[in-house]
């Protein structure tokens, strides 16, 4: 059993890698996910949606990833963390975040639902403790500077497995991309 769980650890760690490079723009190859779908957040909404669809059943790992260097400021941060759900974390006092290209903004994974309804839920202005509530007049700011990377697993893993899998790959990452807003549940 020790050698199993040995055995799936390094795998985890080896399928976040995966992950996080081609975050940084290198290829992905994985033998756990299909290749990503990959969207602007600042898309209409009808684009949106036909981008969402394609992840209907599909369970995995999606990131909110900064397309642009943004500040956001103290002032945003208060405001944003007003609303339930998704907040900015913060370390001591507060002070701005000089968010670069590339970084982490959201991590997470989905073996309960498929992404479709996860994505659709942190589009929604008023859905869950967990959503971004992007479309949120208070949070909408940030949409032109995010895009979303959305991570299949491959059908050939159970539902069972997805729910090992899944949460330990989205744990690594939290601890590997250290995003700017959620935080680890896993």
């Amino acid at each position: 059993m020790k050698q199993a769980v040995e055995a799936l650890i390094k795998e985890v760690k080896k399928e976040s890698q995966q992950i996080v490079d081609y975050c940084h723009k290198k290829e992905f190859i994985s033998s756990a996910f299909d290749s990503p779908h990959i969207f602007f957040a600042s898309a209409t909404e009808q684009d949106l949606e036909k981008n969402i669809k394609k992840l209907r059943a599909r369970y995995g790992i999606y990131l909110f990833v900064m397309n642009t260097d943004l500040n956001i400021s103290k002032q945003q941060i208060m405001e944003w963390n007003k609303i339930e759900g998704g907040l900015i974390n913060i370390v001591g006092n507060i002070k701005d975040i000089a968010a670069k290209a590339n970084s982490c903004f959201y991590i997470g994974s989905c073996y309960q639902h498929s992404l479709m309804t996860r994505i659709r839920e942190h589009f929604s202005e008023k859905k869950g403790p967990a959503s971004l509530k992007l479309n949120n007049n208070k949070r909408c700011w940030i949409k032109n500077s995010l895009s979303v990377y959305c991570f299949p697993i491959k059908k050939t893993f159970t539902k069972e497995q997805n729910r090992i899998i899944l949460p330990a790959i989205e744990k690594e990452l939290h601890t590997e991309l250290k995003a700017i807003a959620g935080s680890s549940r896993v």
